[in-house]
């Protein structure tokens, strides 16, 4: 699945990012269950979902993140770089939310 990121504003006020998805519509599902679960949850350490507009193409608007997602921070930013403190910290968080998130679809 082939995703496009651009900035924006919500509101005038706050910055977000816009996804839309690029060619193949067959992940149109694919999109849309990001989308479904990004709703449901709600987490300090999750981007926050403000909207979905559909329509041809779908957009997810999100929170802007402005250092980019963790995923490229670990692998190809600073973060490849951080001591190893830091990175527990960052693994204790993600497992913070996935306990609570887990305990909360049983």
């Amino acid at each position: 699945m082939l995703c496009c990121h651009f900035p924006g504003l919500w509101n005038g006020t706050v910055e977000v990012a816009v996804k839309t998805l690029i060619g193949d519509s067959m992940c149109d599902k694919d999109f849309l269950a990001e989308a479904q679960m990004m709703h449901v949850l709600n987490h300090p350490n999750l981007v926050k979902l403000y909207g979905v507009c559909l329509g041809e193409p779908i957009f997810i608007i999100t929170e802007f993140m402005a250092g980019g997602s963790l995923f490229n921070y670990l692998r190809n930013g600073d973060g490849q770089h951080i001591r190893f403190e830091d990175l527990m910290y960052i693994a204790f968080q993600v497992c913070s939310f996935l306990g609570i998130f887990f305990v909360s679809i049983e």
